[in-house]
Parts: structure tokens; C-alpha cells; sequence
């Protein structure tokens, strides 16, 4: 059993300086009810067509492939980064976030964040769904004119503290992050995420693809032991499998 201090130096290893894609978290949440509600607000019609990266959103027949919509934020169709809306880039403490007007819609989805995710400010939290034939194109959220070198060699130190939520995954769905492979992503999965590692998202599957991201400040006296036993959870599967090979 890892002590305190032991547990708070690994969270901040992980989330400032490991340059990790990813870390599958190990948490549980009622995702099939999540996933119930996110249906529900869908189809009251409440997702909007989400097209900032590079217009991926829709197809040149006007099809939409993905969509997203806000549970806390600016507004449930203030989808994008604050700076989008107006707010100088560096003053994301001063945005006025609030829940939204689907929180009421959503009662088990919000109760989650709300009451047992251990976050002491949440900035944006979104529901993003891709349909079948959709992709996200390759990008990155981070800085783009940071040279990718840097990041690969570890001159370019990054942070990882993006939450990202699957409610479902449908087969023939892929995250794939560049250089690294493919997320192993399923139903009622979370992982810490660095989104400024490129990835994509390809959906050749059947059914819509239901996912939130969250980004806030987490309380690090809940997180840090959910990061030290996701972090031993991975080590031990990597140790074993090498065991087995």
C-alpha cells in the first residue's frame, strides 16, 4: 500500500510529466444509465452538429457525422473552447461555468459529477456522439506549433488531465493515438487522456457512438488513489503479459 505522500508524487509524475497518452482509470459508474439519458436528450433533439476540427462534423451533403452538447459550460450549445466565445485565452478561472439547462434532463449523468466524481471546479463537461461512417479526423488540441520532435524525445513536457468517459463503444470503433496505437476502449470505460498527442476517432461500426469529456480541477485527495491503482492495475498487466510471452 502505497502511502500519501508516495501516492500524491505518483499523481503528479503521471498528469504533469510522464508525456503519457493515456491511462485507463480504474472507476466505476452507472454508464448504462448515463447511456439511457444521453439517448433520451438526443433524441428530444438537444445535440448540435460539432464541426471545429477542420469540418469534420458534417459530410459535403450536408450529412451530420458528429455532434456534441453541454452539460456544464457556457450554455448546452456552447461547445467549444471559452476563447471561442469571446474570453481572452489565460482567463478560463474568471468563465463564468455554470450547469446547464440539461442538467435537469440528465439526473443520473449530473448526480455523478456532481456528488461522487471528486472535482473541486468543473470547467467544461460535454457529450460528444460520433454516428457510423463518421471520423475524427488526425489532430491534436495542443499547442500546434509546438514541433512534434519535442514531444517525442521529452523536451516537451505535457499535461495529462483530460477525463475522457465512454458510455458505449460500438464494434468497429477506434481511438487511435499516433505512434501509440489504439486506446482499448469499451462500454463504461474511463481514462486520463493527453489530448495533445495526435489521435482519431474511426467509426465503421453500426449504432452511435456515446462519449463525454471533462475537464476541471480535480481534488487530488480523490484522485491521487485512483491514479496509484490504475497506475499498478496497467504495471501488473504489462508485467504478466510479459510473463506469459
Amino acid at each position: 500500500m502505497l502511502t500519501w505522500e508516495q501516492q500524491r508524487e505518483l499523481y503528479d509524475h503521471i498528469t504533469q510529466h510522464a508525456r503519457w497518452p493515456w491511462l485507463m482509470l480504474d472507476i466505476e459508474f452507472p454508464y448504462k444509465e448515463m447511456l439511457a439519458e444521453a439517448k433520451e436528450l438526443n433524441r428530444q433533439g438537444y445535440f448540435i452538429p460539432y464541426n471545429k476540427q477542420g469540418g469534420y462534423g458534417t459530410t459535403e451533403d450536408g450529412t451530420v457525422l458528429y455532434e456534441s452538447l453541454t452539460l456544464h459550460g457556457l450554455g448546452k450549445h456552447h461547445v467549444y473552447h471559452y476563447d471561442d466565445y469571446g474570453y481572452e485565452p489565460g482567463t478560463e478561472r474568471q468563465v463564468p461555468y455554470e450547469w446547464t439547462e440539461v442538467a435537469e434532463l440528465a439526473p443520473i449523468t449530473t448526480d455523478f459529477f456532481k456528488n461522487k466524481f471528486g472535482y473541486r471546479r468543473f470547467n467544461r463537461i460535454r457529450w460528444q456522439k460520433l454516428h457510423p461512417g463518421g471520423e475524427i479526423g488526425l489532430h491534436t488540441d495542443g499547442d500546434t506549433d509546438k514541433n512534434e520532435e519535442l514531444l517525442l524525445d521529452g523536451s516537451w513536457n505535457l499535461d495529462c488531465s483530460t477525463i475522457n468517459i465512454s458510455l458505449n463503444m460500438p464494434k468497429n470503433c477506434k481511438f487511435n493515438v499516433q505512434h501509440y496505437g489504439t486506446i482499448p476502449v469499451r462500454d463504461g470505460t474511463a481514462w486520463l487522456f493527453n489530448n495533445s498527442w495526435y489521435h482519431e476517432v474511426i467509426h465503421n461500426g453500426t449504432e452511435d457512438r456515446y462519449h463525454m469529456i471533462v475537464h476541471g480541477a480535480p481534488d487530488i485527495r480523490h484522485w491521487a488513489p485512483i491514479i496509484a491503482r490504475s497506475w499498478k492495475k496497467y504495471f501488473q498487466s504489462v508485467y504478466c503479459d510479459n510473463e506469459r510471452e
